[in-house]
């Protein structure tokens, strides 16, 4: 049972993975434009482009940060198809919460850049913290029955 779980959680993850991967294409694509092509984005956004450049930025960041994340839970399931692992999963979590509390700092900041509002922000937190609390009893379900 815990291994067809482990299985479809890797191929979710992998989907994830590509998705992310796919928006930080084009948002570095739209930082490759050049400078006239940025100002005609800019105005359609109603922003200044030094504003509009950050604001994509911390956009990659975000969702640089989320690869990491997803990274790091794709290894839980991983781990979870091993045996005599349990040491790995305290250290997969620990990990996992770090990248979570920086990943909320990254999304609250794009709060102030306008890049996403503040519900948005809010029911991410909300969805990370269910997801956070899946690894969490993967990562408990691994320690104990992976000694």
């Amino acid at each position: 049972m815990i291994s067809s779980i482990a299985r479809n959680g890797i191929i979710i993850c992998d989907e994830r993975l590509d998705n992310i991967k796919s928006k930080i294409m084009k948002y570095n694509f739209i930082l490759s434009l050049g400078k006239n092509d940025i100002l005609s984005l800019v105005m359609n956004e109603g922003m200044n482009e030094d504003d509009f450049i950050k604001q994509i930025q911390e956009t990659i960041k975000n969702y640089e940060n989320n690869l990491k994340m997803i990274n790091i839970e794709k290894m839980v399931y991983e781990a979870l198809t091993k045996t005599n692992n349990s040491n790995l999963f305290p250290k997969l979590l620990a990990k996992y919460d770090e990248l979570t509390t920086l990943s909320y700092d990254l999304a609250g900041d794009l709060i102030y850049l306008e890049g996403i509002k503040e519900g948005d922000y809010l029911d991410y937190c909300i969805d990370s913290l269910k997801t956070r609390h899946f690894v969490k009893e993967m990562c408990d379900y691994g320690e104990k029955t992976n000694k």
